[in-house]
């Protein structure tokens, strides 16, 4: 009698763990399609978005797009002469007495 109520509580603590498990499963399965519907909607938000730029950089006079790209690539150049410019400096002090 004792065996079957030991294998009974142990089959009731499965049962628990089992229907744990499963509503667990059920969070995480409708979390991913929070997830996947999230993402569905960010992309159709950023084609929307690009679309929108694409339509503002197509009004842009071409004249003023020529000028503006210039000094984009000024700004992306200089931080390339800054770490030439730290060299130089090194090279400018004294050495050390190590």
């Amino acid at each position: 009698m004792k065996a079957l109520e030991s294998r009974s509580q142990l089959l009731d603590a499965a049962l628990a763990s089992a229907d744990e498990a499963n509503r667990r499963w059920e969070e995480c399965r409708a979390l991913n399609d929070r997830l996947r519907d999230d993402i569905t909607h960010l992309r159709e938000e950023n084609a929307h978005l690009r679309q929108q730029l694409d339509e503002l950089c197509s009004q842009i006079p071409q004249g003023l797009l020529s000028h503006l790209i210039p000094s984009q690539q000024q700004q992306q150049s200089q931080p390339q002469q800054q770490p030439e410019a730290a060299e130089g400096e090194k090279k400018d002090e004294p050495p050390s007495k190590e």
